[in-house]
Order: structure tokens, then sequence, then C-alpha cells
């Protein structure tokens, strides 16, 4: 299937060798099967491990249908991979010992619905290749198996929208949460398996969608398009320096969208009107099932994710589309979050024709030299330090602030850095316990290393702090700092225009 791809890799040293496990995709020759089964019987989802061994963390997808017999139908399992599926049940089963707890007339199952945007659009769609024999009929239920954390929740509101566009209402979707039995069941197989296959005739399916919704004042819509990040907590894996990437995005005539701000459906026009789609792996990134044919496709990957991003080569397939790969992620030691290098993103953007709108100056936020003392090292370290003091491993942050004070000649540096780092987890949900590291680490950048109370670490880091003459911004951002860590007090005289000594004085009476 490589033969038909409008393919290229940037900057990979050995993209071959980077991607030889791409060779396990292939497009399926065979058409899927409608299977019809009576009187079948559905067990309920649930979970189970993966393996007898108590130290084996990982779990599986437990539920299926069962023949009349008490068989398991291999069909219903969900295929993920080569030659491995997430699902699975009992071989067989004693059907006389089942209890059966619902009675179904007709349905057609559906397999297992991920609430996740990404696995949704390629894997809870999969079996919905025969959508337009099946829908519209007032007596069918369309039947999912819930995967873990989807439990009792029901479907996402876009994902009820994207089964409204295919004629299914949210009204008609069951989940199978105990024993069932259905008289005719109607099993569509897979058309499609996640990081393996898919059937060509497949593309009809996301077609039908982007065009139940084109033509709604499409002549709005960017045609270059960045899909950022930047409202994700680091803990989703949002790229450290995804403000700045936004700018050189900007410079080269892109538009930002924020997929989770966005309605579905102006997502899905969205990418079904552009002409370049741009983004770092992830979920977002997938609705490129809804890109028109020619489209352009640029894949930001690397590090922290070193497994190359296979269904996008079978999205690029079934879309008709060109898809370029940039190793342009470099990971953070301590942390699974990640930098995007902007000097390789640029360098591209410049070297394809028609892509670029951008004349100025060669991007260069990453600096160029590699010594130890540069601005992108001491950035590094001070993510580093923050991180693993969430993580609550001191061994590693109080030698890291060492290095970030010993490389910029002083404190200074580190003081002026500690602000931007609380501005870029602003957004974070564990805002809270990032401000009390921050302020263990701007005592520690202070030579605080000791204090009587709570009280007695306000007073000195206030005295501290404003003895640093810090800018409107600074004094701003410590203030929030130590106010969202308790001190309310203290966090009010920092950067005030008062005399600090007469605040402190104040305070300690």
């Amino acid at each position: 299937m490589f033969d038909d791809l409008n393919l290229r890799f940037y900057n990979f040293p050995n993209p071959g060798a980077a991607f030889s496990s791409a060779r396990q995709l292939r497009l399926n020759t065979e058409d899927p099967q409608l299977i019809r089964v009576k009187n079948a019987i559905l067990s309920p989802a649930r979970t189970g491990k993966m393996s007898a061994n108590p130290d084996h963390s990982k779990y599986k997808m437990l539920g299926g249908v069962y023949s009349q017999s008490g068989d398991l139908l291999a069909a219903s399992r969900m295929a993920q991979e080569v030659d491995q599926f997430a699902s699975t049940d009992e071989p067989n089963i004693a059907t006389s010992s089942v209890s059966v707890k619902r009675r179904i007339e007709i349905g057609v199952y559906l397999g297992w619905y991920v609430s996740h945007h990404g696995h949704f659009l390629i894997e809870s769609l999969s079996r919905l290749w025969c959508a337009e024999k099946l829908a519209d009929h007032p007596d069918v239920k369309f039947l999912f198996h819930f995967a873990g954390h989807n439990r009792g929740k029901g479907l996402h509101p876009d994902h009820v929208k994207i089964l409204s566009l295919l004629s299914i209402p949210e009204h008609s979707v069951e989940f199978i949460d105990d024993w069932t039995t259905v008289d005719v069941l109607l099993m569509p197989t897979q058309a499609q398996s996640l990081n393996h296959y898919t059937h060509p005739d497949f593309a009809s399916l996301y077609q039908h969608i982007s065009g139940k919704v084109a033509g709604l004042s499409d002549n709005d819509l960017p045609e270059k398009i960045y899909i950022s990040r930047q409202n994700l907590n680091f803990f989703q894996n949002r790229p450290f320096n995804e403000v700045e990437i936004e700018g050189l995005m900007r410079d080269h005539g892109f538009e930002i969208i924020y997929p989770e701000r966005m309605d579905i459906i102006d997502q899905i026009r969205t990418f079904a009107n552009a002409r370049v789609i741009c983004g770092y792996l992830g979920s977002g990134l997938y609705n490129a099932v809804f890109c028109n044919e020619n489209s352009h496709v640029i894949l930001m990957c690397g590090e922290p994710n070193p497994r190359p991003p296979l269904h996008h080569f079978l999205i690029a397939r079934l879309t008709n589309t060109r898809l370029s790969v940039l190793n342009s992620v470099v990971p953070l030691e301590y942390w699974k979050g990640c930098w995007i290098d902007g000097r390789v993103v640029d360098r591209f953007l410049r070297s394809v024709e028609g892509v670029s709108q951008s004349a100025g100056k060669t991007w260069d936020w990453w600096p160029e030299t590699q010594e130890p003392g540069d601005q992108m090292e001491r950035q590094i370290m001070l993510h580093h330090a923050v991180f693993a003091a969430c993580l609550n491993q001191p061994e590693r942050y109080r030698p890291l602030m060492q290095r970030l004070v010993r490389y910029s000649g002083g404190p200074a540096a580190a003081l002026d850095l500690i602000p931007v780092l609380w501005s870029l987890c602003g957004g974070d949900a564990r805002l809270e316990e990032l401000s009390r590291h921050l302020v263990s680490l701007t005592a520690w950048t202070l030579g605080i290393f000791e204090w009587d109370d709570g009280t007695d670490l306000d007073v000195k880091l206030v005295k501290k702090l404003n003895e640093r003459h810090l800018s409107p911004g600074a004094s701003k951002a410590y203030s929030e700092i130590l106010e969202n860590s308790g001190f309310q007090a203290g966090a009010t005289m920092i950067g005030t225009g008062q005399d600090p000594m007469a605040e402190l004085d104040k305070a300690a009476d």
C-alpha cells in the first residue's frame, strides 16, 4: 500500500528503519460482512487482568456476542494491531446458567464504544460501513459495549451528533451492561482495525458525515490550520512551548484552532475545507478522516512517542491525502511532556511550495548553540525541576536547580524563569500543588533553607523577592503563586510600590 501513498519523512536520519513497523499495515481486499445471528446472547462489558500474574498491571475489555449454543463469536472481538484483540471473553458459556436481564427484538452490534475522540472515529465507527442500510428503522437498537471509564456516562455529546448524521438517534443506542438476549442480531464485521488495516470503501462513511455538514458558510473557513494543544494540561501530552509554536505557525499563515473548544460540526467543516492541516500527534489530528482529497496533513512526532503514527498512514491512504511526517519533537528527561523544535518545523514549511507565506527571517527561538548555559537549557532544567518536584522526587529537582543557578551566574535568571513556568502551567488541574512546589523552588533559589512556620516563610520570601525589584509581570506571578499556596497576606505585598520593609514590619506585628 506504500506505493500508493504520497508520503514524506522529514528530519529522520533513517526513515526506513524508524518506520519499519509500518509494513504491518494493509488494505483489506475482502469486503466486510453483515452477520445475522438468531437468539444471540451478549455478555456484559467489564474489565479483567490480561495475565494471572499479580504483577501484571494491564487490563483487557471483557464482553462479547455468543451464539444460542453458547459459543463466543470471533467477529464480536475488537481487533487491534496485528493478531491482537482489545476485547474478548470466555470461549464458551453454559447458556442454561446465564441470568438474562434484558431482551431485545432486533439489534445491530457496533462493538465497543470509546469516548476518546480519536478512538471513537477509528474504532467505534468501524462497523458502521453499512449505516445507510440499517438506519431510520424505528425498531432497531444499536448496541455498544462500553470501554473502561465510559461506564454509566452514555454517549459523548459530540458523538451523539456524529451518529445523528448517520441517521442513528441517541434514543436508539443502548449499552450492554448486563446479560442480554437479542432475537435477531445483525453484526457488521470491522472495516478497519487500529494500526493494522482498513478497507478502501470505508472512506465513504467519513465522506457521508462531512457531506452532511458541507456548504454551511464554508467561505469563512481557513485553508491552513494548526491544531493547538495549548488548552490541555501537561498531563495530556501538551508541548511545553506550544505558545511559541503557535506564533511560528501564524507567521506561516496558519490559523490556530482549538478543537476542544469547537462544536463537532464546526470541527468537521473546518477539516473538510482545509487545504493544509498541521499538528502534534494526538486526538485532534484524527479529524483528518474528514479531509478532502489532495489535502496536505503535516504530522509532528518523535519522542516521547517512539512508535510511528501508524494509523495516520491508513488515513492518508483512505482519504487520498498527502502526508508529511516531521521528526520535530524533543523529549524531556523527567516527564512525558516534550518540546517541539521550531527550527525543524520552520525549515520544513519553507521547503514546501504553496504552504508557507512567511517572508521573515528564519525562526530561531531554539538557540543554535548547545552550550549548557543557554536559555533553552535553563528552561528545560527548570521544567525538569518542577515536575520532578510534583512527583515528590526532591533528589532530582534540587541538583537541577543547583545547575540552573550555576549556569545562570546567580539566582536572577532562575527567578525570572519561575514566573514563566507559572504562566505555562496556568491551566493545570493541579495548580495548588504546583504553586507549593514553586514556592519551595523560589525559597531554595533565594537561599532560604529554614523557616519556623508558614508565616515565617511568607515574610522571608516577600522580603527577598522585593529586594530583587521584580518586573510588574514577575511580581504579579509571584503574588499568584503565594496566594495559591495559602500565603494571602504575603502575596499582596509583592510589587505594590509601597515600602517593603514597612509592610513586612506591619505583617510581623
